[in-house]
């Protein structure tokens, strides 16, 4: 893979991840340190961030694997985001749920699919 087709969509789609890992690994710090019952939800948070940034790198590399988790992850990210607009509506939920949607958005584009072996008609 040539470093010109790589900057296209990978390097958006590699800050797009380390962000949503950033946010979730916050957000998990936060809920841990409040831990009046949520502490559950702070561990549950840290290890998708964990997991956010392991399918960063696996993107760069252009990975399968890295594509698939990162769909699977963005559609639980979208839908939790959704939830808690409408219970708890935060800045970083909002975020999260834009950054979810474009990471979609730009892991569906036919150039970025090639990037990890996926035949595109």
């Amino acid at each position: 893979m040539s470093q010109q087709s790589r900057a296209s969509g990978i390097i958006v789609l590699v800050i797009l991840e380390v962000l949503l890992g950033a946010l979730l690994l916050f957000g998990g710090v936060e809920r841990h340190e409040h831990a009046n019952g949520t502490w559950w939800a702070g561990s549950f948070m840290i290890i998708l961030a964990a997991l956010s940034l392991c399918f960063a790198f696996g993107i760069w590399a252009g990975k399968t694997w890295a594509w698939m988790g990162s769909i699977g992850l963005a559609v639980l990210g979208i839908i939790f985001s959704i939830f808690l607009l409408f219970v708890r509506p935060t800045v970083g939920g909002g975020i999260y749920l834009i950054a979810s949607t474009v990471l979609i958005y730009f892991l569906i584009q036919p150039r970025v699919q090639r990037h990890f072996g996926r035949n595109i008609a």
